[in-house]
């Protein structure tokens, strides 16, 4: 998590994600996906 404000007493915040998804079931419209994820958080 990245802090917008360096204030102690602040709690916004930048939280950065990501991931990839596999399918496991023998029918799937596609094997992989990247998924990636962005909040703010405050």
């Amino acid at each position: 998590m990245f802090r917008v404000n360096h204030r102690d007493a602040s709690r916004q915040g930048i939280a950065l994600g990501g991931g990839i998804q596999i399918a496991t079931s023998a029918y799937h419209a596609y094997n992989h996906g990247l998924v990636f994820t962005g909040r703010y958080i405050f």
